[in-house]
């Protein structure tokens, strides 16, 4: 499963469905505590706004790398550079994408992330 965290409804539609498309389940949320509520074992990948309301997206992927070890964290912002990018690599990000990104990219990454966690 797939959790994407992205408080633009637009970005979360588009990259669940494309999700959907290939067969992956999505639970989709707007902003942190959403995440939180929503992040479960079942969660093998989460889609991570860095910008999010109500938190911030590299505390949640320290928060969600440290409960759920294994779990791939790709960040996505509109925000940010290379010196972000490096934090959240290192906090445990699996990749950090920046906005507006290629979906099928993303989508390649997500399949490739849920992929490694099956074995």
């Amino acid at each position: 499963m797939v959790l994407v965290v992205d408080d633009e409804y637009l970005i979360r539609w588009s990259v669940g469905e494309r999700l959907r498309q290939e067969g992956v389940p999505v639970v989709e949320a707007s902003n942190g505590a959403q995440a939180r509520q929503r992040m479960s074992d079942d969660v093998e990948v989460v889609v991570l706004d860095v910008k999010l309301p109500d938190a911030d997206g590299l505390d949640l992927l320290a928060e969600f790398v440290a409960a759920h070890p294994g779990i791939a964290v790709i960040m996505i912002t509109a925000h940010g550079g290379e010196d972000m990018a490096e934090t959240a690599k290192g906090l445990g990000a699996a990749a950090f994408l920046r906005k507006p990104f290629d979906v099928d990219q993303l989508v390649g990454l997500v399949l490739e992330a849920c992929s490694n966690a099956q074995h």
